[in-house]
């Protein structure tokens, strides 16, 4: 019971956040492959530790269930997702340092990007979560 988080919880996505940037710096590190890897057993932790209320162990093991037979699907989720990420943070920042002084572009430019950037992120993985949570439903494997 000491994984699974009370419906109150909120601190679940900081240990999610600290043990999955480890292990995919680590995994890359070594040999690139094990980071990629990991990065998409793990992308769709947080939904679980969000929707379905799971400690943070249970969260990642739960994303990697869902990411069984679906690991080139989800890699091109997060594919797009950290490029139009890098695309939308470089355009930003662009946009920003012409309009704005310095340090004040740097700063708005990041905010900006990162909200759009982490909102994209957030909206991509959403919908691949519930598609593979779904038994019944469509898969990524058959659009």
């Amino acid at each position: 019971a000491g994984d699974v988080a009370d419906a109150s919880s909120t601190s679940t996505p900081v240990p999610i956040a600290v043990v999955g940037s480890i292990g995919v710096l680590v995994g890359l590190a070594l040999l690139v492959v094990p980071g990629i890897v990991l990065l998409v057993w793990w992308l769709l932790a947080y939904q679980g530790a969000l929707i379905e209320q799971l400690g943070w162990r249970a969260s990642l093991g739960r994303s990697r269930e869902l990411a069984r037979g679906h690991f080139w699907q989800l890699l091109v989720v997060a594919l797009v997702a950290i490029g139009s990420t890098a695309i939308v943070d470089y355009a930003t920042f662009r946009v920003a340092e012409a309009a704005l002084p310095g340090f004040v572009a740097g700063w708005v430019g990041g905010v900006v990007a990162d909200t759009f950037g982490m909102a994209v992120v957030a909206a991509l993985t959403t919908a691949a979560y519930w598609q593979l949570r779904q038994p019944s439903g469509p898969t990524l494997q058959e659009s």
